[in-house]
């Protein structure tokens, strides 16, 4: 619809429309992250949890780095209408590929049953947030994810470029570098996950509790800093060990939540991060504007030290095993 608006409808006194179905493909694409998310542990064996979500992540984030470099050069060529057609062939052709993903419908219990079929819409539309609310190990987790919200709007262009001109003194170029830094370190931890699962699966409680550590000490001396290169490994460095604390929250949820349950969660998870960034990413502004930079980062790291002594205090609900969690969630709801 977009593009057809654009190459055939589109004036000066219609580009409110634009904004409008904008709206509406940012409302479906919101579906994806939830519906994707859930899907993993249907399509691999709980003991290749993690490996998988290694996998989709290294996947995202090199795209991510290739997007970055390709756009611009497509955009150069193609200019906007050729942009919107190859975008568009590119959705056309994910749903083609989609319909070759089967799932097995795993048999629920009758009690499960009879539980849906009493449900009202509205009881099962607040479910998701019920269940996090109801069990320890989701409500911890969900914190940390919330905590996390509140400090990524600094990693924005509005936050970076500020940053970049006045406090490293260097050229909007580097912005460029930096992305392309912190996008290299979720890369690599993607990579780095998959090929040491194995390890990680066995010792995720102290994987994610060091990646809460360092992600809380990177970015607070990344806002402290002002050398342009140490800025790229500290940012690198960020991006390793939050993607590695990120598959490793996943992880713990798809192996401890019911299949038919994920959806419900992620979509609580997804609705509670955005919130939380938006509203963040206008506070973080308003104190950039009225402090400084660097008073940004320090609310930040806080946010984010928070985050971690939450990990780090209730570590104990980290260490069940994958059985043993699912078992006892079960049992629970």
């Amino acid at each position: 619809m977009l593009t057809l608006y654009v190459s055939l409808l589109l004036s000066n006194d219609s580009i409110e429309t634009v904004y409008i179905i904008i709206f509406f493909i940012t409302f479906l694409d919101s579906f994806a992250n939830p519906a994707s998310s859930a899907l993993i542990p249907q399509l691999v064996l709980e003991e290749n949890l993690l490996k998988a979500n290694s996998l989709m992540s290294s996947i995202h984030q090199f795209i991510q780095m290739g997007g970055w470099a390709a756009g611009g050069i497509l955009a150069a060529f193609l200019h906007s209408n050729g942009l919107l057609m190859l975008t568009s062939t590119l959705y056309v052709l994910s749903t083609f590929l989609l319909a070759f993903v089967k799932v097995k419908e795993k048999k629920q219990s009758e009690e499960l049953e009879e539980l849906s079929v009493k449900e009202s819409k509205m009881t099962s539309m607040f479910e998701g947030w019920r269940l996090i609310a109801e069990d320890k190990r989701l409500r911890v987790l969900h914190l940390t994810l919330f905590f996390g919200s509140i400090a990524s709007p600094v990693w924005v262009s509005s936050i970076l470029y500020p940053f970049i001109d006045k406090r490293l003194s260097v050229g909007t170029e580097w912005w460029g570098y930096i992305n392309t830094s912190l996008l290299l370190g979720l890369f690599l931890a993607g990579i780095l996950a998959y090929r040491q699962s194995e390890f990680i699966n066995k010792n995720i409680q102290i994987v994610l509790l060091l990646g809460g550590f360092m992600v809380f000490l990177m970015t607070l001396l990344f806002g402290v800093n002002v050398n342009p290169i140490l800025s790229l490994l500290l940012i690198g460095l960020y991006g390793l060990f939050e993607e590695l604390r990120m598959i490793s929250i996943h992880t713990i949820i798809q192996s401890l939540v019911r299949e038919k349950l994920l959806a419900k969660i992620y979509a609580v998870q997804s609705s509670l991060i955005m919130a939380t960034f938006g509203i963040s990413t206008l506070i973080m502004g308003i104190l950039g504007q009225r402090y400084s930079i660097v008073v940004v980062f320090i609310v930040a790291s806080i946010s984010l030290c928070f985050s971690f002594i939450i990990l780090i205090t209730s570590r104990k609900y980290l260490t069940l095993t994958v059985d043993e969690s699912r078992n006892k969630f079960e049992n629970q709801f």
